[in-house]
């Protein structure tokens, strides 16, 4: 679960500018500008559950999230009902992000390892809302994170993001030691087109 990133207030004169050190990015601004000493982890899973907010928005579904997040699902994305209909399509969805993707055979799949306990809260089939991993590649450079095309009036979200179900899997034994690395096809890109077809695959 995302939590909300600490702000310091200590002030400089440098020009703006972000250094990495460890797990902690430091962004300075200009002059009585405050520095902002922020978590890399944090603020990148925050942005891979804004990216995949952000698709869901431009579908016309919505999103919420689980407080407290309990059982592994980050997001749950609904499509609204229409009127007099009482079926309401629903997703649950564990956003991860990378920063080095491992693309494996010949690049049509991504390879990604979870934590034991990630994998068995969402391996198998005996939850009632489907539930679906989603792996967003992220740049490196949070200041990267999104580019402003100012000549043509857009904003451009980099990079994308990666579903799969893992239903047909096994949940892993034990008591959630170890890990389990998953394969996610790059065909399966999340985009409004993609999310709205899961949703009538639940809907169906």
């Amino acid at each position: 679960m995302v939590t909300p990133f600490a702000i310091v207030s200590i002030f400089s004169t440098s020009d703006r500018r972000s250094t990495v050190t460890g797990d902690v990015v430091t962004l300075v601004r200009s002059a009585r500008e405050p520095v902002l000493h922020v978590d890399r982890n944090i603020m990148q899973g925050w942005y891979g559950e804004s990216y995949v907010s952000l698709i869901a928005a431009s579908a016309g579904l919505t999103v919420a999230k689980p407080f407290p997040d309990v059982d592994g699902i980050d997001l749950f994305v609904n499509y609204p009902k229409a009127r007099s209909t009482p079926y309401r399509p629903q997703i649950d969805v564990q956003v991860k992000t990378v920063c080095t993707p491992d693309f494996v055979r010949n690049g049509a799949e991504l390879s990604f390892t979870l934590p034991a306990r990630h994998f068995n809260e969402l391996a198998g089939k005996g939850f009632d809302t489907p539930r679906y991993l989603i792996v967003v590649h992220v740049p490196t450079v949070r200041d990267d994170y999104i580019h402003w095309v100012m000549e043509e009036n857009e904003i451009r979200v980099r990079h994308r993001g990666y579903w799969v179900s893992l239903k047909d899997h096994d949940p892993l034994p034990g008591n959630g030691q170890g890990s389990m690395t998953v394969r996610l096809p790059v065909a399966n890109v999340v985009t409004p087109a993609a999310l709205l077809t899961l949703m009538m695959r639940e809907a169906a």
